[in-house]
């Protein structure tokens, strides 16, 4: 085929010599997000990679990643997914904890501030 051979129909473009190709179809009716199947589908592809993440990060809290925990917490948002607020008791009982923590860990900085004066 040559540049200027009749392309016949007019609809065709041609890519190259020699190469040519139909009319591009026209997007399928439907919204632009695609079917509600495929929304269906994709939703629960990503409830299943969030559970997934936080289940690792579970054992392996080292992996923990901001950006991912703002995506989970907008996607949850978003689907009106809320927690219950704890109990008054069950707050005292981890602020317990908490400042325990805190005062063991003042602990240890204290003690490795010392140690290291005395090197």
């Amino acid at each position: 085929m040559t540049k200027n051979d009749d392309l016949t129909s007019g609809n065709a473009q041609q890519v190259a010599e020699g190469e040519v190709f139909p009319p591009a179809s026209p997007p399928p009716l439907g919204t632009k997000a695609g079917s509600t199947e495929d929304l269906k589908a994709l939703h629960a592809d990503l409830t299943n990679a969030y559970r997934e993440y936080l289940e690792v990060a579970k054992i392996k809290p080292s992996m923990l990643n901001p950006a991912m925990l703002s995506l989970i917490q907008a996607f949850l948002r978003h689907n009106e997914v809320k927690a219950e607020a704890p109990k008054q008791s069950e707050m005292n009982a981890l602020e317990k904890r908490l400042q325990q923590r805190r005062a063991v860990r003042d602990i240890d900085h204290q003690t490795q501030h010392i140690v290291s004066l005395n090197k």
